[in-house]
């Protein structure tokens, strides 16, 4: 009896060692990435952001910006371009990845981490999964866990470099369409199975929801001046005759009103849309021809009339009174293109590849860089696709994609729960997979107050 009661108590000693093992860390030996603009919105500084982490410490704390810090590295959002730059010339154990309006408890996160061996493989953040296959993961079956960008990941030094090596063995070929960075970058940790699993922590949270959350996002516009009016404003959605019974009647009972300017481009001219007719035939795909005669309609007839042009689809679907509230936060003189950004043809090296504009999720042209890419931009063919052909030459001339969450190119059923949640939503794209009304009350209807009436219910909310 005594033998079997001093086994039991050898027992608890053991289990109650390996339960409060730890491995030593200090906040200096965890270096923080901001995954940030090229134009951030106003009241967003890379100063301000680093201030916020290095007041919470008495350390030295490690900060880096992906639009600053790798801005020679094409695809540095992707975030696996950038792995083998100066990544690799760092002391630390650990790199914690996030975007600027994520928040993070930099003691409590150095404590949770302080339970894990940075030497062994480790990759944590709030998990995301599909419901059911979908085209922007490439119509997958398999479940994989990847991170919502907004609640941060970690990742061990260890993962780091198995992370360099697998980039390292791809050296000699390209990722041919980066749609959404956060699957893809699970998707070559996850190795087909041989690499590391994303491990989902609950602690990391999408919003700051509750008090154990050591990380959380906070969407904040409340420091955006900028005013801008339906008159600044105007949508222009490519459609053709064979749509004009079917996709513009939807458009007009959800986000298409009097109370802004939506001007309709098509292959004919139809008086009860009505439309404008655009002087290239009609393609199934691609559309570039058709896009650059806008483009070129808007720089012939604007001389600054309009300082935003939204372009999109006759199937993509609208919240406009969220949009406006962004577009409050930049200036309509920046040479920049606000939207969804996909990337093409990045490597290894961040040497190649561009950035492109979704356009189906409804893209933000201020009014000169229509002016220069009338100019500038050429098809290939008329069917040559517009995104790309755009995407294309703005990298040509250094114009870049401002990537904002809240543009989507598919249906809201092709993203996770968590991700929809955490921002206002501003598009979404095709009716093939749904009932594009039921999707615009769910998650776009909103009330759009033209002008004086915006600016007297901002001037309430302030108060």
């Amino acid at each position: 009896m005594k033998i079997y009661r001093m086994r039991s108590v050898y027992l608890i000693l053991i289990i109650s060692v390996v339960c409060c093992v730890s491995y030593s860390l200090e906040p200096c030996e965890i270096v923080f990435i901001y995954v940030t603009e090229p134009i951030e919105k106003q009241g967003v500084s890379a100063d301000l952001l680093k201030e916020k982490l290095i007041r919470q410490t008495n350390f030295t704390v490690h900060v880096y910006f992906t639009h600053s810090d790798f801005s020679g590295t094409r695809g540095a959002w992707a975030i696996w371009p950038i792995l083998k730059n100066k990544l690799q010339t760092l002391q630390y154990k650990w790199l914690f990845f996030m975007e600027s309006q994520t928040v993070v408890d930099v003691i409590r996160l150095t404590q949770f981490l302080a339970k894990f061996d940075p030497e062994k493989q480790y990759f944590i953040g709030h998990a995301l999964t599909d419901l059911s296959m979908t085209i922007i993961h490439h119509f997958s079956s398999e479940k994989l866990k990847y991170p919502e960008l907004g609640a941060g990941f970690v990742i061990s030094k260890a993962t780091f470099n198995f992370a360099v090596e697998l980039v390292k063995s791809k050296e000699s070929s390209a990722l041919m369409f980066i749609i959404d960075a956060m699957y893809e970058l699970a998707l070559l940790l996850h190795n087909n199975s041989f690499g590391v699993e994303l491990t989902d922590e609950p602690m990391f949270c999408t919003l700051a929801e509750h008090s154990s959350c050591i990380t959380g996002y906070v969407y904040d516009d409340s420091e955006c001046t900028g005013n801008v009016s339906s008159e600044d404003v105007v949508f222009a959605v490519k459609t053709w005759n064979g749509n004009h019974q079917t996709r513009i009647p939807i458009l007009k009972q959800t986000w298409v009103s009097k109370d802004i300017q939506v001007i309709f481009f098509s292959d004919v001219e139809d008086r009860n849309i009505p439309t404008v007719k655009v002087n290239v035939e009609n393609t199934k795909e691609g559309h570039c021809e058709k896009t650059l005669n806008i483009l070129q309609y808007f720089n012939e007839i604007n001389n600054r009339k309009y300082k935003w042009i939204v372009l999109a689809d006759d199937d993509t679907l609208l919240n406009v009174a969220a949009l406006f509230r962004l577009l409050r936060c930049y200036n309509s003189e920046s040479r920049m293109v606000l939207g969804q950004r996909y990337g093409f043809h990045f490597n290894a090296d961040g040497t190649g590849g561009f950035d492109y504009p979704t356009l189906g999720a409804g893209a933000v042209f201020p009014s000169p860089v229509v002016s220069t890419l009338a100019f500038i931009l050429q098809c290939t063919s008329k069917d040559a696709p517009d995104d790309m052909s755009i995407g294309f030459y703005l990298s040509n001339s250094d114009i870049p994609i401002v990537h904002s969450s809240s543009f989507h190119q598919a249906p809201s059923s092709s993203y996770a729960h968590d991700y929809l949640h955490k921002m206002p939503m501003i598009s979404f794209h095709s009716f093939f997979n749904g009932n594009p009304l039921e999707n615009f009350e769910q998650y776009l209807k909103e009330e759009f107050l033209k002008n004086d009436e915006e600016e007297e219910h901002l001037a309430k909310r302030e108060l």
